[in-house]
């Protein structure tokens, strides 16, 4: 009788198949200073070149990247993705070991119905009142400024609805420690794990 294959069955499988097109780089440091420099230029410049799937290198390890929502939507479908030891070894130091990021099958699925019931259309009406003082916050603010720089505007926005709905904060106020945490965060993800005195990562 045959048996159902593994993620180890899978992982060779995978391991046998052809790259996408792209570039690798350099050996080892790869296309990952270019990455670093305008992680959102390189993504629509190869995309353009290879098409929405294409393979680098960056961090020493070789890369497939996935751009657009139905290049994307693949990254969902356990048929074809395997997570574990799929990230970079220092993203489990940002993100901890348990995120869903990390997990496959059951473990991933029983996560990702949890998550789920965050964003159910009764807990989005629940958000509603949160979100509207936010909102109206800031716009006053863009208002009395006359200019502000949308993409940080934005993502100013996006933090605060984020961290007065699941971290607490006071809605009518902003939250500058928090939000510099946050963008301490965010530069780790894209910055070069070293963990020197000075570096960005350290």
């Amino acid at each position: 009788m045959p048996t159902a294959p593994t993620t180890a069955d899978a992982g060779a499988r995978v391991s046998e198949k052809p790259l996408p097109p792209g570039t690798l780089g350099l050996p080892f440091l790869g296309e990952t200073l270019s990455f670093l420099r305008d992680p959102v230029a390189f993504l629509e410049e190869r995309a353009r070149a290879h098409g929405p799937v294409f393979k680098t290198r960056i961090l020493g390890d070789r890369v497939v990247c996935l751009v657009g929502p139905e290049a994307v939507a693949h990254f969902y479908d356990e048929r074809y993705f395997q997570r574990r030891g799929g990230s970079p070894p220092h993203f489990k130091q940002l993100f901890g070991e348990l995120a869903v990021v990390f997990k496959d099958d059951a473990a991933h699925r029983r996560t990702r119905r949890l998550m789920a019931q965050t964003f159910s259309p009764e807990a989005l009406l629940g958000y509603r009142e949160t979100v509207d003082r936010v909102v109206a916050r800031h716009v006053a603010r863009w208002a009395s400024a006359g200019e502000v720089r949308g993409v940080d505007e934005l993502g100013a926005l996006c933090f605060a609805v984020a961290n007065s709905l699941f971290g607490g904060a006071d809605p009518d106020a902003d939250d500058p420690r928090a939000a510099a945490l946050f963008d301490t965060f965010v530069r780790g993800l894209l910055a070069l794990p070293i963990s020197l005195p000075g570096t960005t990562w350290s």
